[in-house]
């Protein structure tokens, strides 16, 4: 008998190279899976944060986290027409809109961001308000609506305004946000970035610079002072940002979607295309080409891990999958569904607010924080749906009470390479060899007695289908090996692989993995 162990979250999923040369310890498959220390573990589910009947009266268009100087925390939802203020403690809904309805859009959402110790949201259709913590949201007098908004130097800086200047980027005098026109006696004003034919998409906080994301470019933004104010510089051309919210802002650098490729940015004259390479055309050959621009990234900022939600072909409008990238080990995972009809529709976290504005708190507080309580130690990652309800991504491992089924499914085995005997001493196999497994054996962390499927695959040509196992039904321990025998299908051939389905939102963990095995012949 002849041994070969796998050690299997070194390397997460590579999809971008041939199943046959997947190093041993890789994934092709990890759909609600992840890989963390050294093991495979569930990716969380997420669950309302809403008493029940309770929503924003159509599509989510905002979440906005607001800390105030004076240490009051609170969050802010919008729908279509309405903008409210959650209370966490009977977790409903306050409207703070006034007389206003707005018309937001899933196209046109709400951009938050905060100055002065007040929120601030804008859009195309409905124009920039305010909000002090009290009483209703205010029309800000004088200002043009815009797609995305930002703070840099104590000046409120607009990109893409209403009106067709969809590539002007404006500013208003020192520390107003009334005064818009320039004069001889302020320093507002604006210029156009035309250095490309795409549109403005975002702003997004870099070092001491405004990074002004279009579709096709991205320019940094610095403060000068004097008459100029502000200068620009067109750094990257032909990669740009797909949609407002497709980004994560982690401070030093950003990390992002572009039209064709996942990108990370440092500020300097290139963007870093490569990081993508391993899910790129997983994820843009079956994205919706209708809807592409509503993708969204979230950070969770503890895992060093980065969730990209996509919508693909035949979304009506939701976002129906995502995928994650682990930043920490450059390791991509997923797709995994979203469940039908929920669409993923406000994640921006306000992240230049809570990276730049409350770094004093974030690791002890939360990255979105509740109305006016604190939950330390558990940090919030908000999404909102079609249906008008915002879900926690962390609590409990369903879809907000509807069961998930997770996959595992590995690459393709030689089990030849790196095989040893029963006293541990390595054995050569030719390459031609053919294998007989007899038996699979896997450590696993778990919830006691939790059943899952395993099945076992082969094939003996590159090109031949895979052949796989009935499955096999295994009772996880809550810290243990199990030894699977396994027979018949599936375990004859030169190529090997293991799958695992994970049903009913059940938890499971893989710390490693073992095959029993013995060369049957060559070919």
């Amino acid at each position: 008998m002849l041994y070969k162990t796998i050690a299997p979250a070194d390397l997460g999923v590579k999809t971008d190279v041939s199943p046959h040369l997947i190093d041993a310890r890789a994934w092709i498959t990890m759909a609600g899976m992840r890989a963390l220390g050294g093991e495979v573990v569930n990716f969380p589910g997420w669950t309302s944060i809403f008493a029940g009947g309770t929503d924003v009266g159509g599509a989510v268009t905002l979440i906005a986290s607001i800390e105030k100087f004076n240490n009051s925390q609170f969050l802010v939802v919008g729908g279509p027409s309405k903008i409210y203020r959650y209370n966490a403690v009977a977790k409903t809904l306050t409207d703070i809109s006034g007389a206003v309805t707005f018309v937001t859009t899933l196209d046109e959402p709400w951009w938050p961001f905060m100055f002065n110790d007040n929120l601030y949201v804008t859009n195309k259709n409905d124009g920039l308000y305010k909000y002090t913590g009290s009483g209703n949201v205010s029309l800000v007098s004088g200002a043009a609506g815009a797609r995305a908004g930002a703070v840099l130097k104590d000046h409120i800086c607009l990109f893409n305004l209403t009106g067709g200047f969809d590539q002007t980027f404006l500013w208003a005098a020192e520390g107003s946000d009334t005064a818009w026109a320039a004069l001889a006696t302020n320093d507002a004003g604006e210029f156009d970035l035309k250095d490309s034919p795409g549109q403005g998409v975002a702003l997004y906080r870099l070092g001491n610079d405004l990074i002004a994301y279009k579709d096709d470019s991205i320019t940094p933004i610095t403060f000068i002072g004097g008459n100029e104010v502000f200068g620009r510089r067109q750094a990257v051309d032909k990669i740009g940002l797909l949609g407002q919210f497709a980004l994560a802002n982690l401070g030093r650098y950003h990390i992002g979607m572009s039209d064709r490729e996942f990108f990370k940015y440092d500020g300097g004259t290139l963007a870093d295309t490569d990081i993508g390479e391993p899910i790129r055309n997983t994820v843009y050959d079956a994205m919706s080409q209708k809807y592409r621009n509503r993708c969204r990234a979230m950070w969770f900022r503890d895992t060093q891990e980065i969730l990209f939600m996509y919508p693909a072909s035949g979304s009506v409008g939701e976002l129906t999958h995502f995928v994650i990238y682990n930043y920490g080990d450059n390791v991509w995972y997923g797709p995994t569904p979203i469940t039908q009809g929920t669409y993923v529709g406000a994640t921006r976290r306000s992240l230049s607010m809570v990276i730049d504005e409350v770094t004093d708190i974030i690791d002890t507080v939360t990255d979105f924080i509740d109305s006016d309580v604190f939950i330390v130690g558990n940090p919030m990652q908000l999404f909102g749906d079609l249906s008008g309800v915002v879900h926690d991504i962390g609590v409990g491992q369903s879809a907000n009470g509807t069961a998930i089924t997770r996959t595992l499914e590995s690459g393709d085995h030689f089990l030849g390479e790196g095989a040893v005997d029963e006293a541990g001493n390595p054995v050569v196999v030719p390459l031609s060899s053919v294998f007989s497994v007899n038996a699979v054996v896997i450590e696993t962390k778990d919830v006691a007695n939790d059943e899952i499927s395993f099945y076992i695959g082969s094939h003996m040509e590159l090109n031949d289908a895979v052949t796989y196992s009935v499955a096999y039904t295994i009772k996880a321990h809550s810290s243990g090996v199990i030894r699977i025998p396994v027979r018949g299908a599936g375990t004859l051939g030169r190529w090997i692989r293991v799958k695992f389905s994970i049903p009913s939102s059940r938890q499971f963990g893989l710390y490693g993995l073992q095959y029993e095995f013995s060369p049957v012949g060559r070919r």
